[in-house]
């Protein structure tokens, strides 16, 4: 009872609230003259103000645990305490596990991906001759009208990242394209492949046989394992609780399903869909885990899902030559690709200089990071919904180009639950949905590239236990404030 009076106490609690004023005061102090980014790696982003306001939640425990036994004229005192306790767990839950990113969306395009406040590191090396190509490059986009010089890597196979080929960045897509690595399929087009990731080294299996018939048995000498069974379904279904390949139902989904063996007769199965490159292909979970694979499937997008509304840029390469394609609303530029070569957009101002090409990359560690440091990239996160924006509008302020208001007309979809919903996100009307919320933001105007809104998407997990917080706070302060002196009278009497 001793240890709970002393943490308890007012003087802890002084000591608090006066480390915690100063703390704000230097921070606010740092954000105004350095910005915002830094005063979040420094204060309010970083771990040890999470164990602040833990010490600053247990004083107030104790606080209240040292009133025991409790009597009527500690209700108010107990009750308000009760609410700020609550509150500041809720905080600790936001901050432990929110999320918040940014998304920018072109009219008449979809998205469900959001950039998060994060950044990582890929360094890549060249490999040795022996090893199996994996091309990648290194660039920067650059723009003094919009502040910006961010790098950016494009590799074309990432055991970590199955989107590493496709970046989205600033207003545009950025894609590598790899004719070597897609193999044809005799008719011209690019045959679908699985590539398989063990031990550090990846196996790419073409898939253009397994539509016709089950490939029995294909043994992966890169990686000294053998795939069994294997079967693609281009247009794969459910049906009675197993695939079949429906293309007069299913317009694209591709899957592959098969077993990966090793000579010691050690196996898993595997269930790899294209559309949901995130969910785990391993049957069974983490259980059946003998080999530890990394699975994902490379699978040319027929004509009508390539086509993109906003500004796009591609690289492709054949193993021995390099170039580019850039797409804007006043047209597509083309053009040969080599190290040190700096190409313009067509974008505002946006400069693209390419910085290393790679034949064989290597991947040599990813490092998450809080802040922009030399060749970090944003990181991104998946969302368990999609946003297409159907039309951008802003309205300014008469007789100038101000903006009084903006706002979008989406289309939320969630595939989980087949839900399609319409709405408007207003400056100060943000849309719900299952704890996420999207705000309207900012938005781009460039008449090269069309209209865009940007949208901030959280999701804050502590946001309940807030808000009954201060329900109970503000309760607690009625019954300290009016019924307390009820209590003292009848004490008195």
């Amino acid at each position: 009872m001793f240890f709970i009076k002393l943490i308890g106490s007012l003087r802890v609690a002084l000591f608090l609230i006066a480390a915690l004023a100063v703390l704000l005061a230097v921070s606010t102090v740092m954000e105004s003259a350095y910005g915002t980014p830094l005063a979040q790696k420094l204060f309010y982003g970083n771990a040890w103000f999470n164990v602040f306001l833990a010490l600053v939640w247990f004083n107030i425990l104790c606080a209240t645990l040292s009133r025991l036994p409790f009597r009527k004229k500690h209700i108010g005192f107990v009750i308000t305490h009760i609410g700020i306790l609550t509150l500041l767990a809720g905080a600790l839950f936001s901050r432990a596990g929110g999320v918040e990113g940014q998304m920018t969306i072109f009219e008449n395009e979809e998205k469900n991906r959001i950039l998060l406040e994060k950044f990582e590191k890929k360094s890549l090396v060249e490999g040795a001759p022996g090893d199996a190509a994996n091309h990648a490059i290194e660039a920067v986009l650059s723009s003094e009208m919009a502040g910006m010089n961010q790098p950016l890597t494009l590799i074309e196979r990432d055991p970590d990242d199955p989107d590493s080929a496709v970046k989205e960045m600033g207003p545009g897509r950025f894609e590598l394209k790899s004719a070597a690595g897609n193999n044809t399929d005799g008719r011209g087009g690019a045959s679908p492949l699985l590539n398989i990731s063990h031990a550090g080294r990846t196996q790419a299996v073409s898939l253009q046989d397994a539509t016709v018939g089950a490939i029995h048995e294909l043994p992966l000498r890169d990686i000294n394992l053998t795939v069994r069974n294997l079967q693609y379904y281009p247009n794969a279904k459910v049906e009675n609780n197993r695939l079949v390949n429906s293309p007069k139902t299913v317009r694209f989904n591709p899957a592959a399903e098969f077993e990966i063996t090793d000579d010691r007769g050690r196996s898993e199965r595997h269930t790899k869909f294209f559309l949901f490159p995130h969910f785990p292909s391993l049957r069974g979970g983490p259980a059946n885990n003998v080999f530890d694979l990394q699975v994902f499937l490379e699978v040319p997008l027929p004509e009508e899902f390539r086509e993109k509304k906003g500004p796009g840029f591609t690289f492709e390469t054949n193993g021995d030559h390099w170039s580019y394609e850039s797409r804007a609303r006043a047209g597509a530029t083309r053009g040969e690709v080599a190290e040190g070569q700096k190409i313009q957009t067509g974008w505002m101002d946006m400069t693209l200089t390419v910085r290393k090409i790679f034949n064989r990359a290597r991947i040599v560690k990813t490092i998450e990071k809080t802040d922009r440091g030399e060749g970090a990239v944003p990181v991104s996160r998946q969302l368990p919904f999609s946003l297409a924006l159907k039309d951008f509008r802003k309205i300014d302020y008469p007789g100038t180009s101000r903006p009084a208001a903006f706002e979008s007309d989406v289309t939320l979809f969630d595939p989980k639950e087949k839900l399609t919903l319409e709405r408007t996100i207003k400056m100060n009307k943000p849309l719900d949905y299952k704890g996420w919320r999207v705000f309207q933001s900012s938005y781009i105007q460039d008449p090269s590239a069309g209209e865009a809104s940007v949208f901030t998407i959280a999701k804050n997990p502590g946001i309940r236990f807030i808000y009954t917080g201060a329900i109970i706070i503000l309760l607690g302060v009625v019954m300290l404030f009016y019924f307390y002196p009820l209590f003292e009278n009848g004490r008195q009497n």
